[in-house]
């Protein structure tokens, strides 16, 4: 599969007859043996290049637009407007995020030619740019958009058991069904034909990663089902963030499947380390960069 790339400093790739473009909210910091708490010091030694300089684990905070001739769909929202108040918590989180907004205008991209935004999940560091405004003043970021979720995670938001795991929900998501641009999909619902919505649960109930196809090339969006791509070789890694982690760990052996027999590109929403696709060698997957 070859798919036309064009340089990094455009942010973006061709996949057919689709443009998909790169956009970013910032990024996160995490200690790795804090965030992937099965793991220790000892397990990153081999993986020290997907470290930075304080030997942490970055976290892109990475949303992509895709447009067609008749669509501009965009996949994840980021975190949101940051308060550049420390978060009790949260309290590991830089102030290097919030900047979703510069990143549409620096694109070249008005929120109201977005006719579709698609969840992968709905965690806080995808929903955070739906809604902008607090309070009465709460309005779609997108005027115009369709908004969708898998239902399941909808209704996860409002479980209390987990809902502490959306704690943005009641402002960033739940407005939206008032206003009546919230719609559920699952595996089998068309959203545009170039997409596909691929169940894949565990990071959350109703999650899901978005295989975008045109001509014959395809880009797989992952979400959350791995932040780091030492993961691909060691699926069994969870995070803190992993609901059901069993759930996770099935969910990437069938991922990892589909992107090795589908030859598919790779664009993480949390990787540091652009574009990729994967390679299955001695009954090992390794990753393999795409130089854009």
């Amino acid at each position: 599969i070859i798919i036309d790339l064009i340089s990094m400093t455009e942010n973006k790739i061709h996949i057919g007859g689709l443009t998909l473009k790169v956009l970013t909210d910032g990024i996160l910091e995490f200690d790795p043996c804090v965030f992937f708490p099965s793991t220790n010091e000892d397990d990153w030694i081999p993986h020290k290049s997907h470290l930075n300089h304080n030997s942490n684990v970055v976290f892109e905070l990475s949303c992509y637009l895709i447009e067609s001739q008749s669509h501009t769909i965009l996949i994840d929202t980021g975190m949101g407007p940051n308060p550049n108040v420390q978060d009790p918590n949260f309290p590991e989180l830089s102030n290097a995020w919030g900047i979703f907004d510069k990143s549409l205008a620096n694109n070249h991209i008005d929120p109201k030619d977005v006719d579709h935004v698609v969840f992968t999940h709905a965690h806080r560091d995808h929903i955070g740019w739906a809604t902008i405004g607090s309070g009465d003043t709460i309005s779609p970021m997108f005027p115009n958009a369709t908004y969708w979720l898998n239902e399941k995670d909808w209704d996860a938001t409002f479980d209390e058991t987990i809902s502490n795991r959306f704690p943005n929900a009641s402002t960033k998501l739940w407005p939206l069904k008032d206003f009546d641009q919230l719609k559920f999909f699952d595996e089998s619902t068309v959203i545009v034909p170039e997409i596909t919505l691929i169940p894949s649960p565990g990071h959350s109930p109703g999650h899901y990663c978005i295989l975008v196809q045109s001509e014959g090339n395809g880009v797989l969006i992952p979400g959350d089902l791995l932040h780091n791509i030492a993961q691909f070789e060691h699926f069994e890694w969870i995070s803190r963030a992993d609901i059901e982690p069993n759930d996770t760990i099935q969910s990437r052996k069938s991922v990892f499947e589909l992107i090795v027999n589908k030859g598919l590109i790779v664009a993480g929403s949390h990787f540091a380390s652009g574009f990729g696709t994967l390679d299955y060698i001695e009954h090992q997957y390794q990753w393999r960069s795409v130089e854009l």
